[in-house]
């Protein structure tokens, strides 16, 4: 469960970085969505780690990762999808270069 703090940190840090071409509506509709599908995808990564995942989980996972490219579209840049559940499960690359993880590919969606 993402805490108060780390959720106003993450929209924060986007306002910064994609502030200037949303609006704040927008914008936090995207770092909700984000969570959201990190959250998810978390999820069925504890599942593929530790039973594997049925085909109804495989379109499942395939959908959000759907749903991620498009949003990785609109604030044009990239998205990393992780399948190791000890991780983030989704980390954004920063127009400004900037991350907060410790193999430095790109800013952590809290979960």
């Amino acid at each position: 469960m993402t805490t108060q703090r780390e959720y106003i940190d993450f929209t924060a840090y986007m306002s910064k970085e994609f502030g200037n071409k949303r609006t704040p509506k927008q914008l936090t509709d995207l770092c909700d969505d984000l969570i959201k599908y990190g959250r998810s995808i978390n999820n069925l990564n504890v599942q593929a780690c530790n039973y594997g995942l049925s085909e109804k989980q495989e379109k499942r996972r395939a959908k959000i990762e759907k749903h991620i490219n498009q949003i990785a579209s609109v604030i044009c840049t990239t998205i990393k999808i992780n399948t190791d559940p000890r991780g983030s499960a989704l980390k954004i690359k920063m127009p400004s270069g900037y991350n907060n993880d410790w193999g430095g590919e790109g800013y952590c969606v809290p979960r």
